[in-house]
């Protein structure tokens, strides 16, 4: 939807970086939000912090021969704007 011709949005700068950020990772989303609202925004629902942390590292190291998965927590993440790197 960001990539088409003619789009535009009040504070579209917010909506491509976090686009970019999720091209390349999984985000998801600790809020008050039920998981349909939060699904409308193209975020993964999260109801709780460790579990859905302990339950995506087990996942991914099982997945992966045990190799630790890198993981990033953003309080207020509303107010950040996280990069992936390379």
């Amino acid at each position: 939807m960001v990539l088409e011709p003619g789009f535009a949005e009040l504070e579209q700068w917010a909506i491509q970086c976090q686009t970019m950020v999720q091209v390349k990772a999984d985000v998801y989303l600790y809020s008050s939000l039920g998981p349909e609202q939060t699904k409308r925004a193209h975020l993964k629902h999260c109801p709780d912090i460790g579990k859905t942390v302990a339950a995506l590292s087990e996942d991914f190291r099982r997945r992966n021969g045990g190799k630790e998965p890198a993981i990033l927590a953003l309080p207020f993440g509303q107010l950040a704007v996280p990069q992936v790197g390379d």
